[in-house]
């Protein structure tokens, strides 16, 4: 995704300017849903090579993106930092920046509502799995409903798989289809809030040595974690602190 709107650029000074680049495309994409997944992405190489706590160390790269570009008035940078403060509305600066009106679907980011919520799992309890899918209030700037899924290994306390997938009712329908074949229960039920021991499971998956391998994980967590706090509070995942038991 991130190539697909990338251009050559000169060599960056900063990864600031490193991030930019990769972006200098992002007007380019067709609606804003593509551009948030390639906005995540970009958030993604930022956690992915950080250390100690990722989510906190992104939230600081966003708040410094926006200190670095905010005199920049091209349209990468001013879509770059529009989309990066509605994916980490807790960065600093993000409750300052601009919501524009180009591109012409810029306005329609993170402008979504739930659609349809599922949850699944094994009766041993070791892996439980949350799906819940979104609309766009403006589906023609927007984009498609899509799905952002999530899997958790109780065992151990940490999110496993993490992914937004395009086609949200058709990959809600296979999953159901795929559950009961392999035995497994499943709910429409979600929690009408983000509950403290689901943001456990995201603190210390962040603080954990070894990112979850899933080839989604780190493109897309971003946006998945922007998506779930649509279904409730959530409490400040990147803040520090002692993960409770998980439920």
């Amino acid at each position: 995704m991130v190539g697909a709107y990338s251009r050559q650029m000169p060599t960056p000074r900063t990864p600031y300017d490193a991030v930019l680049a990769a972006a200098e495309g992002l007007p380019d994409a067709p609606c804003a849903l593509d551009a948030e997944l390639v906005a995540s992405a970009l958030l993604g190489s930022v956690y992915t090579l950080s250390t100690g706590d990722r989510a906190a160390a992104t939230r600081q790269f966003v708040g410094g993106f926006l200190t670095a570009t905010a005199r920049r008035r091209t349209p990468a940078a001013a879509t770059a930092r529009r989309i990066f403060s509605v994916l980490m509305p807790d960065a600093p600066g993000a409750s300052d920046v601009s919501i524009g009106d180009e591109p012409a679907w810029l306005p329609a980011v993170g402008q979504v509502r739930p659609t349809a919520t599922l949850a699944y799992g094994d009766d041993a309890g070791a892996m439980t799995g949350w799906v819940a899918t979104f609309a766009y209030d403006d589906p023609g700037l927007g984009g498609p409903e899509h799905a952002v899924a999530v899997v958790v290994d109780r065992t151990v306390g940490l999110v496993r798989e993490a992914s937004v997938i395009p086609s949200g009712s058709v990959f809600v329908a296979g999953l159901k289809q795929e559950c009961a074949a392999a035995g497994l229960w499943t709910t429409g039920s979600m929690p009408s809030e983000f509950p403290e021991w689901m943001a456990a499971w995201w603190r210390a998956t962040d603080r954990s040595n070894d990112v979850p391998s899933g080839e989604s994980f780190g493109t897309d967590r971003a946006l998945v974690v922007a998506r779930l706090s649509l279904l409730g509070r959530v409490p400040d995942l990147a803040r520090s602190g002692s993960p409770s038991p998980a439920a």
